[in-house]
């Protein structure tokens, strides 16, 4: 069964400097949540780090890419501007948090504030099995 499309907005910690695992965090999030859709897009800042690695995995696995870049001509609160306007265009959230960062905080009180579907995975090397070892270990 097939479904329509959905939206999917990647987000996180610049800190998180780990493609591959971002990329597994997405493939996982796909499988678990969105294998069923048609047409799927991805939401994305338009800055380095998750943002880039999302719109990579985009491409490669020929999802639509929506880019919403800093518009820093609004004033010193234009990231949580963006951060507004991408979870308000999106159906579904995936936060890749370093536990630290305020600004990907700030996305998970927003996906709350929106009442937006959304799963935070915390990146730490000393966590023992992450949501794709998960999904890997179920389609093996």
């Amino acid at each position: 069964m097939s479904y329509g499309s959905r939206k999917l907005l990647v987000c996180g910690s610049h800190s998180i400097q780990k493609p591959q695992w971002v990329k597994d965090q997405i493939e996982a999030y796909w499988y678990f949540n969105l294998a069923g859709y048609e047409g799927l897009t991805m939401i994305e800042g338009a800055a380095k780090g998750i943002d880039t690695i999302a719109k990579e995995y985009a491409q490669e696995n020929d999802w639509k890419i929506e880019e919403y870049p800093v518009d820093w001509s609004i004033d010193k609160q234009a990231s949580y501007i963006h951060n507004e306007i991408m979870v308000k265009a999106a159906d579904e959230v995936l936060i890749l948090w370093d536990g630290n960062n305020q600004g990907t905080r700030h996305m998970i009180e927003l996906c709350e504030k929106e009442n937006k579907p959304y799963k935070v995975l915390i990146y730490n090397d000393k966590v023992k099995e992450t949501y794709a070892e998960k999904y890997l270990k179920e389609v093996k």
